[in-house]
């Protein structure tokens, strides 16, 4: 198994986010999650990303390196920074490597490959500012930035919520190509209906605990 979450709760002040929930994601699977607003979905995806800890219970994971793309495409990217220097602070925060005065010739190269698989042309706009990108180019730059450097687990926290339905439908054929042509785990939060059919499999958050949908 990827993750393993073994009777995890979470309570916040007198309330119970999170009740005696268990999950078992293996590797290379794709785990939809559906839920009303307040059912928990995001405190329970920072608990598998360790910004949080549980109140009772156990989360194993069998994997080092876990990347998130949000729900709001701002959070993600810097709009006074251009493409290249997004890319660059992306690289800087996941590799955890020391700042350079430049960026080599390797390192444009790897922001291009990776913008190329966006199919939007942002590969020949890398001086471009990010507050020039529409919606859903900025959302699949947070997604290019999220993947820049190797990963095991990707969360996908309703990372179309903010998009027109062409730009969540590109990106979410973009995301689902991705991360199965990489065998890659993943974990997504949705609203949409038309984004279960990514799942393998497709659970709901309701009072505190996963169920099949």
């Amino acid at each position: 198994m990827s993750l393993q979450l073994n009777n995890v709760s979470m309570q916040f002040n007198e309330r119970k986010i999170l009740d005696g929930l268990n999950l078992s994601v293996a590797e290379g699977e794709f785990v939809v999650i559906v839920g009303e607003n307040g059912a928990g979905k995001s405190t329970l995806f920072n608990l598998i990303a360790g910004l949080e800890k549980p109140t009772a219970g156990q989360i194993v994971r069998n994997f080092s390196k876990i990347t998130r793309v949000m729900q709001d495409p701002k959070a993600g990217t810097l709009e006074n920074m251009t493409i290249k220097e997004n890319l660059a602070f992306a690289y800087k925060r996941a590799s955890r490597r020391g700042w350079l005065p430049c960026i080599s010739k390797a390192r444009l190269s790897l922001f291009r490959e990776k913008l190329t698989l966006l199919n939007m042309k942002l590969e020949n706009r890398l001086n471009d500012l990010v507050e020039n990108l529409s919606g859903g180019q900025r959302q699949a730059l947070a997604f290019a930035m999220a993947i820049l450097v190797d990963y095991d687990m990707i969360l996908l926290d309703e990372v179309t919520a903010a998009l027109n339905p062409e730009s969540a439908q590109n990106l979410m054929e973009l995301i689902n190509k991705t991360v199965r042509d990489n065998k890659k785990t993943c974990l997504m939060i949705t609203h949409n209906p038309d984004h279960k059919k990514y799942g393998d499999r497709v659970l709901t958050l309701e009072n505190g605990r996963l169920l099949s949908a």
